[in-house]
């Protein structure tokens, strides 16, 4: 369990150059996209929208569903998450990032759309 953990939390947010190209690989184990947002709504039984804590935590454990290399139960995440609450921390910075991303492109996207 701990291993899993480690790589991800010694990696700077996805996208960043801030690390050698050796360490990208730990990245993948994680997909923030519509596929995890799927994942959340078979989990939940509802549509996706972030409200609650619970709601977040659901998410960030379909991100690492998602990545198709993590074989570890909800209630063992939520255990993880209390024994490692850096997790949390590199979860939101994930998303952050990710969010950063899709906004330069809706923002470019935008401004085309303004010029015609």
């Amino acid at each position: 369990m701990q291993q899993y953990y480690e790589g991800l939390l010694t990696e700077q947010p996805q996208g960043s150059n801030n690390y050698p190209p050796s360490e990208k690989e730990d990245l993948k184990k994680i997909r923030i996209g519509i596929r995890s947002m799927f994942l959340f709504e078979e989990l939940s039984k509802k549509t996706f929208e972030i409200k609650t804590t619970l709601d977040l935590y659901i998410y960030y454990y379909s991100c690492l569903l998602a990545g198709k290399e993590y074989d570890r139960t909800f209630d063992d995440f939520l255990n993880d998450c209390d024994t490692h609450p850096e997790l949390i921390k590199w979860f939101m910075e994930q998303l952050q990032h990710h969010n950063e991303v899709n906004n330069q492109f809706v923002d470019e996207t935008n401004e085309v759309s303004k010029k015609k």
